[in-house]
């Protein structure tokens, strides 16, 4: 008796770029766009079957594995009153400082995605 085979869904891509024989693509997966290098000829009509994806390379850093989030609220209260945040509307007067004072709340975890390593 023949086997029944789930027929592949395919999956909607956009290419990125083409590396020789290879194409790097990019799929929607629950709202997260992921890149993938898949070979040019499984690409048709703009899709790839889920089946080459599975098995594709994967193509990016994985950024939650390089971060540890070590500041606290009392850390970016701290640091947004020595800013000269203290209202709204201070913010509202010089977002660029919010910008400044969340970057310094995060120096550490912005260094490690920098240089490629886990802190």
């Amino acid at each position: 008796m023949p086997e029944d085979k789930e027929k592949e869904s395919g999956v909607a891509v956009r290419i990125i770029e083409f590396r020789g024989k290879s194409a790097l693509v990019q799929v929607i997966d629950n709202g997260i766009p992921r890149r993938y290098l898949v070979d040019n000829t499984r690409i048709k009509d703009g899709e790839v079957s889920s089946g080459v994806l599975k098995k594709s390379p994967e193509v990016g850093e994985e950024w939650a594995e390089m971060v540890e989030f070590r500041g606290t609220p009392d850390d970016l209260d701290r640091i947004m009153r020595i800013r000269g945040l203290f209202t709204r509307e201070d913010i509202a007067k010089d977002p660029a400082a919010l910008h400044g004072a969340i970057l310094e709340l995060h120096r550490d975890d912005m260094a490690a995605l920098k240089m490629g390593k886990g802190v």
